[in-house]
């Protein structure tokens, strides 16, 4: 039953949604008042942070920079090797280079022009 709700709302406020999951899950909260604890961060270990993965529960990237597009990690590649085996799709997203990851912080000029400028700007001063 919620998880019809979930679909449903996802489509009603796409238009308006960045972080569709977290957007809807707090949506559900807070409509059907249901309490919220905090877990533990093994819950929700993001491996960027750094520290030691082998007691997480789930392995969350919540940054752009997904893991699995920058760092070579010998775990989510064996892992995603058994799901390939066990029928899943392969991973076809764009695998960043090292130019990509020494430059993804630079404003787009065409997007951001006065950002990149006071990028520009800060790098010559």
């Amino acid at each position: 039953m919620q998880t019809n709700w979930c679909y449903q709302k996802t489509i009603e406020y796409a238009p308006y949604l960045i972080s569709a999951d977290q957007g809807i899950i707090n949506l559900m909260i807070k409509e059907n008042n249901i309490e919220v604890h905090r877990l533990h961060w093994n819950y929700n270990f993001n491996p960027a942070c750094g520290g030691d993965t082998s007691k997480a529960f789930i392995l969350h990237t919540y940054c752009p920079e997904k893991f699995w597009n920058y760092w070579d990690i010998k775990e989510w590649n064996q892992n995603n090797k058994q799901w390939v085996k066990m029928g899943g799709s392969e991973y076809t997203g764009k695998k960043y280079s090292w130019w990509d990851r020494k430059f993804r912080d630079v404003p787009n000029p065409l997007k951001r022009t006065r950002s990149f400028i006071k990028y520009i700007c800060r790098g010559i001063l």
